[in-house]
């Protein structure tokens, strides 16, 4: 059931995605080595291969986990506006979703809503992620077991 919601879901995001763009038949191309298409060091743990679209109103990332993010196991990252949905690619992990841990594997997926607390740990997981609004670095936060924001979240 869940995977009929997120292809669901999916479909509504990347309709969006099309209608937002600029050109005049309303579908953007990005291949994977666009100059659009970032690659972002989270830490030491997690990269994340960035897809913006661009209206900015949704994206979609690629990310490669091998060991935990945030690092410290007391810590979590917490996103104030963006709902994210994830689809296990390759793998398997865990994902800690405020009080919860969820084990993982390829086909599962997960709906985050904002402002929940969210790490992740895993080796050779990867993940995609369709968001919305797109993911800015500054409305993210890490937070620890009780909320309390720790740092403003920073790529490297």
């Amino acid at each position: 059931m869940l995977n009929k919601r997120f292809v669901s879901f999916f479909m509504l995001l990347m309709t969006t995605f099309a209608n937002a763009a600029t050109p005049s038949n309303g579908v953007t191309f990005l291949k994977s080595n666009a100059p659009e298409v970032e690659l972002i060091r989270i830490d030491a743990n997690k990269t994340i291969k960035r897809y913006p679209s661009a209206s900015r109103t949704i994206e979609m990332n690629v990310m490669t986990v091998n060991g935990r993010s945030p690092m410290n196991s007391d810590h979590y990252i917490y996103n104030a506006l963006v709902h994210f949905m994830i689809y296990i690619t390759k793998g398997t992990g865990v994902f800690y979703v405020d009080n919860i841990a969820y084990e993982t594997s390829a086909g599962d997926v997960l709906d985050v809503p904002p402002k929940t607390r969210f790490a992740v740990s895993g080796e050779g997981l990867e993940y995609v992620t369709v968001e919305s609004p797109a993911f800015l670095p500054e409305q993210s936060y890490i937070v620890d077991v009780k909320g309390n924001i720790v740092a403003q979240r920073k790529t490297k």
